[in-house]
């Protein structure tokens, strides 16, 4: 099952916190309405709204003489009013409360946050000379078994007023699909991607420093769930809830590798020299797509007898869709 961590991002203090005991009146309490996805438990964040089980950890930053709606401005900020604390879910709203107790808006002044999620993953931090997050080397196990990192944040100083947080992706999307002709009868026995890093670390998101290359089991059916594929009705896809992968450039090592068998005309499937592709020679309109991107979701269509698509959707607030040329499964 694949994990979630998402790391808030707010146009808070670039210089050095100095923990300060704010004194402040209980004006109101402290709540946050944080925006990615639609409530399911999808592995991969695909709509608007926050996964209600996710709790999210606080950085706040006070200033007493900045108004709510103004930007950070150098040497503002600088006193510490949350030091990592864990909000959650409220059973009877749509907003994120303290855990432990309530937390309250001081009666003058404004604040500004900064946050990760869900509040337990060990390996983020926040630098408030930079503004910038960093997380410790990880690795993405497995295509099947990935990590789903997505930052935001606030950027004007708020006081009074439930806090909206609008996340991003950090990480790249893939998906791949394959298809054929009506005329054409294929059983596809394995797809994977070789050469393509899945450890990384980052000392300023959503840029990554990565390492090593991996072969990323795409699909491999067993043998009984292997289909034949005879018409564009009938179709393979890699599992839409995983497939997170660090942004990257893609090398000439970096290929999609299909295995597959093809049908003599008797009923009989023989099977064919794998079909390979460079990654970076394929395309997105007249330009190559030489590498994955942090927020956008790649999907490679294989067409066996025709021409295949490969789209790449990122967004996010929603993925991003960027499209890209079709890949024609023939040797």
């Amino acid at each position: 099952m694949k994990k979630s961590l998402i790391i808030a991002l707010g146009a808070i203090a670039l210089v050095a916190c100095t923990k300060t005991s704010v004194s402040y009146e209980q004006t109101g309490e402290i709540g946050f309405a944080p925006v990615v996805r639609k409530n399911s438990t999808k592995a991969v964040v695909q709509g608007v709204l926050f996964e209600p089980s996710w709790s999210i950890r606080v950085f706040g930053y006070y200033d007493k003489s900045v108004g709510k709606g103004n930007e950070y401005t150098a040497g503002k900020f600088t006193e510490s009013y949350l030091d990592g604390v864990e909000f959650t879910k409220k059973t009877d709203g749509s907003t994120w409360t303290g855990k432990e107790h309530s937390y309250y808006w001081p009666k003058t002044g404004s604040l500004l946050f900064a946050g990760y999620a869900p509040a337990g993953f060990a390996g983020v931090t926040h630098d408030l000379a930079t503004n910038k997050f960093s997380v410790v080397e990880f690795n993405q196990p497995d295509f099947s078994a990935t990590t789903d990192l997505l930052y935001a944040g606030y950027g004007k100083s708020v006081l009074g007023e439930n806090v909206p947080m609008t996340f991003a992706h950090a990480l790249s999307w893939i998906t791949v699909r394959a298809k054929a002709d009506a005329n054409i009868k294929v059983k596809i026995t394995n797809i994977e991607i070789q050469g393509v890093a899945m450890k990384g670390a980052s000392t300023a998101l959503p840029a990554w420093t990565t390492s090593g290359t991996k072969t990323l089991s795409v699909y491999a059916p067993s043998e009984a769930d292997i289909k034949v594929l005879a018409s564009a009705d009938t179709k393979v896809e890699s599992n839409p809830d995983c497939g997170l992968v660090f942004p990257q450039t893609l090398t000439d090592a970096a290929i999609i590798k299909v295995s597959y068998k093809m049908d003599r005309g008797d009923g009989t499937f023989v099977e064919q020299n794998p079909f390979t592709k460079k990654l970076n020679e394929l395309k997105s309109g007249s330009d190559f797509v030489g590498e994955w991107v942090a927020g956008s979701h790649y999907t490679y269509n294989i067409i066996f007898g025709a021409a295949a698509e490969i789209e790449i959707e990122p967004g996010v607030t929603a993925w991003t869709s960027v499209p890209v040329e079709n890949i024609s499964a023939t040797n």
